[in-house]
């Protein structure tokens, strides 16, 4: 059965600008959330869920920290129960993307962070090519800077590959870096990757060559990931005067924020997550179109990005915080279309929860219920993008493109 890993969350803020509004009756009455209220509430949601994404990116370093100093199966386990631990805050965070704010503005570290699919060959060894991969090119130097610099080919083909070169999948940092690492390829049909922890090995009983190098590499890499996060949340952070927080979002007009933030959710929701996290590989039916592949938790990746999505509208995160939200501002003017909204993040949540199998299984067979279950997702995803559509118009913020971006 499918597993859904639910680690803690946090919540929003507050903010002004009040509207008024006509209910179904035709009677006036006063909004009771402001839309400065609205805006300052998102940006303590962000910081907040930021925060949480670091603390657990932390926990993970430090159980990473703990195997490469003393390799044992008990701590690798650990290792890859804080990754999983991880993944949940994060994604979360992909809420907060494609409106050019800290995470994947030009020079951003969206790409960084999260980039997939990978080549796993520009990595680290595969079935067949045991010497193939950074980790196994001795001439490469293994620094969070070189790591930075390698990612998604940013130094072009440095290991040869040739034809066989793809600079867009040769990923060599963030989650899904560390994910293979972790759990190396996934041939399990029933289940993750299943990669030795003696890979990280120098004597005798190591499984694979270059432990040293791979544990240092897996070390790095993370320290790289927990840096990113970090600059995320000093992004948002409320008392430095000269971040993006307080110097760029502040300068947005409430409409402005609004739109951008309404946009950012309707784009997750109807052009990133159905679109290309799961419609894609519904269509292809191919493992590799899998987002977490090696550790099969594409389950929880979908469950996070649709809870952010919902975070955002209902101004909450988890038990840590709740704020004023675009939701109290709808049901004041359109209560029907707001409880439209409640109802499909609820249902996609429920219907994430309830999966069966893992994703890469489902995705094999078209006529199975999973497949269905994942196409009803699909659809009411579209329906949440396209309803957002009318959220904005319903705020008197014109009308917004809830398509992926070229």
């Amino acid at each position: 059965m499918n597993k859904i890993s639910l680690w803690a969350g946090s919540m929003l803020a507050c903010g002004m600008m009040s509207v008024s509004c006509t209910n179904d009756s035709g009677s006036d009455s006063a909004a009771s959330v402001s839309k400065t209220e609205v805006v300052s509430s998102y940006s303590n949601l962000v910081l907040t869920n930021y925060q949480d994404a670091l603390a657990k990116a932390e926990l993970m370093k430090t159980a990473i920290d703990a195997f490469v100093a003393a390799p044992t199966e008990a701590g690798f386990l650990a290792a890859k129960e804080a990754w999983l631990a991880s993944r949940l805050p994060y994604g979360q965070t992909e809420a907060f993307r494609f409106y050019d704010g800290p995470i994947d503005a030009e020079g951003g570290p969206e790409g960084q962070l999260n980039a997939w699919p990978m080549d796993e060959v520009y990595l680290d060894y595969v079935v067949g090519q045991p010497n193939s991969g950074i980790i196994n090119e001795t001439s490469i130097e293994i620094t969070k800077s070189r790591i930075a610099n390698l990612n998604e080919g940013g130094e072009d083909d440095v290991l040869g590959l040739g034809a066989n070169f793809d600079a867009e999948k040769s990923i060599s940092s963030g989650y899904h870096a560390i994910e293979f690492l972790l759990w190396g390829q996934d041939f399990n049909a029933t289940g993750p990757g299943e990669r030795s922890w003696q890979d990280y090995l120098t004597d005798e009983n190591a499984t694979a060559p270059n432990g040293d190098r791979r544990g240092q590499y897996l070390q790095l890499s993370t320290e790289l990931l927990v840096d990113d996060l970090s600059s995320l949340v000093n992004s948002w952070t409320v008392d430095n005067s000269e971040n993006y927080r307080n110097k760029d979002f502040a300068s947005l007009s409430d409409d402005e924020a609004l739109k951008a933030i309404i946009t950012a959710i309707g784009i997750l929701a109807k052009g990133e997550l159905a679109g290309e996290r799961i419609d894609v590989a519904l269509s292809t039916t191919e493992q590799e179109d899998e987002h977490s592949c090696f550790s099969d938790n594409t389950y929880t990746d979908v469950y996070a990005n649709a809870l952010g999505i919902q975070n955002v509208y209902l101004g909450n995160y988890g038990d840590s915080y709740t704020g004023k939200s675009i939701s109290d501002m709808v049901a004041a003017t359109n209560p029907s279309l707001d409880g439209e909204m409640k109802q499909l993040l609820s249902d996609i949540l429920t219907t994430t929860q309830g999966l069966p199998l893992t994703f890469d299984q489902v995705i094999a067979t078209q006529d199975s219920e999973g497949w269905a279950k994942l196409n009803e997702i699909v659809i009411k995803l579209q329906t949440v993008g396209d309803r957002l559509v009318d959220v904005a118009s319903e705020l008197g913020l014109g009308t917004i493109s809830v398509e992926l971006p070229e």
